[in-house]
């Protein structure tokens, strides 16, 4: 059976985050995934980096705290993995961005005796905005280099994609319901194709 990842962060799960994030699972599902599912604040996890699990440049083999084990465990290079997440301040939120810090360590997912997060990574971004603001100071390009090259391929994962959810809030739209909807449907679309490589 094939494996999907979702990590998802969002402090609502009545939120469009929240129903991407159900909707992806039910297409995955559907087409005879097992999906493992990280709902990051529902988890109980910590975003705050301890001296626990900060780096150690000169021991690639310290053993970080047993939530960060355990968390790197879960991901495979075997398996895709798919992020679900509102942009906020034009990057990460902060729970998703300490997931990060502290799980993707030297030593587990980059440095010397590490493995790989994922065979493949999708990012699905929900942007407040619309897409011609969001472009407009190339705040696409400089996420999606953070998210693809500084993240994903900094710790081996060379096949990262990034797609991003415009006008999540829906002030430049008349019909909302429509409006949210579409945006649902275009990221399974997007997570459909994803698995299918």
């Amino acid at each position: 059976m094939k494996k999907l990842n979702i990590i998802w962060s969002h402090p609502r799960t009545d939120s469009l985050t929240g129903d991407v994030v159900k909707r992806i699972t039910a297409m995955a599902e559907a087409s005879g995934c097992e999906v493992n599912i990280l709902d990051l604040y529902r988890s109980g996890f910590s975003p705050v980096l301890n001296t626990e699990d900060e780096p150690d440049w000169q021991d690639q083999s310290k053993d970080y705290s047993a939530e960060v084990s355990r968390l790197a465990s879960e991901l495979s290079p075997e398996h895709p993995l798919i992020f679900v997440f509102p942009v906020w301040w034009y990057s990460l939120p902060a729970m998703l961005k300490g997931y990060i810090d502290r799980v993707w360590n030297n030593g587990v997912f980059y440095g010397e005796g590490s493995q790989r997060p994922a065979s493949r990574i999708l990012w699905i971004g929900l942007v407040g905005q619309n897409e011609p603001a969001f472009m407009k100071r190339g705040f696409d390009f400089t996420l999606r280099q953070t998210l693809n090259n500084g993240i994903a391929s900094f710790c081996g994962v060379n096949n990262s994609s990034v797609k991003f959810l415009f006008d999540t809030i829906g002030d430049d739209v008349e019909e909302k319901n429509k409006h949210y909807e579409d945006l649902v449907s275009s990221a399974e679309k997007t997570a459909s194709a994803f698995l299918m490589q």
